[in-house]
């Protein structure tokens, strides 16, 4: 009974996805989700940053190089389905003018294809494909990653990963006992996406962080970035900057960077 049952919901969200209602209903929700992200940013009352486009693409086409979903420079032909962000405008704004005075850089997400773990990429994923675009990028720089997948651990030029469960602040100090570093100019949070993960993550580990230093967390939905801006950062000695992006179309996308700078 649960098969035949577990079959008709599967028929059933199909069949929806095909249907004009779908489409509507998508819609629907995107243009609510902007209303809410808009109103957060509303009352928010520290400064945001709104990309554009910076007419710089070096790292949009290290991220077609090495499949990495961050950015692009194509329109299309890319190896996953879904739309890539435009995050490396970010990077480029921030880093370009810099990027040889880069010493060492951590990212949570190594990225894993497996299905039975959390915010896994599917088949279409390529592990390492950030990490290697940062490898390119700085030329003088230690990469680290770190990923609760272990199948997807490798070393290779200056780039080293270890296990790293991002809720389990024991696994985040392990991990940085072995990457022996003591201070870290980019740290980026591209692993689970929620707000208790994230905020593990930040609060074990930002004192690592250089003076002056940045720490991105990607890929932050409205309600995500809501409850972190409820924390007091200031108090914690970083500025809070929300990264919103806009389309060619100048339509807002839902998914933002949250960017602290260790002040």
């Amino acid at each position: 009974m649960f098969r035949q049952s577990l079959v008709r919901k599967i028929i059933l969200s199909k069949l929806l996805k095909k249907s004009p209602l779908w489409s509507l209903l998508k819609s629907m929700k995107a243009f609510v989700l902007k209303l809410y992200l808009r109103r957060i940013l509303q009352n928010f009352s520290g400064s945001s940053i709104t990309i554009e486009g910076v007419g710089r693409i070096e790292l949009a086409q290290l991220c077609d190089k090495y499949g990495s979903d961050k950015g692009s420079s194509k329109k299309s032909n890319h190896n996953y389905p879904w739309k890539p962000h435009s995050y490396t405008d970010f990077y480029e704004f921030m880093f370009s003018h810099r990027r040889f005075k880069i010493d060492t850089i951590f990212e949570c997400g190594v990225g894993t294809s497996d299905l039975n773990f959390p915010a896994n990429m599917g088949a279409f994923g390529k592990a390492g494909a950030s990490l290697r675009v940062w490898q390119e990028y700085f030329p003088k720089a230690l990469i680290y990653g770190g990923d609760i997948d272990s199948s997807v651990l490798f070393s290779e030029g200056r780039i080293k990963t270890y296990f790293l469960d991002q809720t389990v602040p024991t696994s985040i100090v392990s991990f940085f006992r072995l990457a022996a570093q003591d201070e870290f100019d980019l740290m980026i949070d591209d692993g689970l996406h929620t707000f208790e993960a994230g905020w593990t993550l930040f609060n074990h580990s930002n004192h690592l962080l250089k003076q002056g230093g940045v720490y991105v967390i990607e890929d932050v939905r409205p309600r995500t970035l809501n409850k972190f801006l409820e924390l007091d950062f200031s108090s914690m000695g970083f500025s809070v900057h929300p990264v919103l992006f806009k389309g060619e179309d100048r339509a807002l996308d839902l998914s933002t960077l949250l960017v602290l700078i260790k002040t």
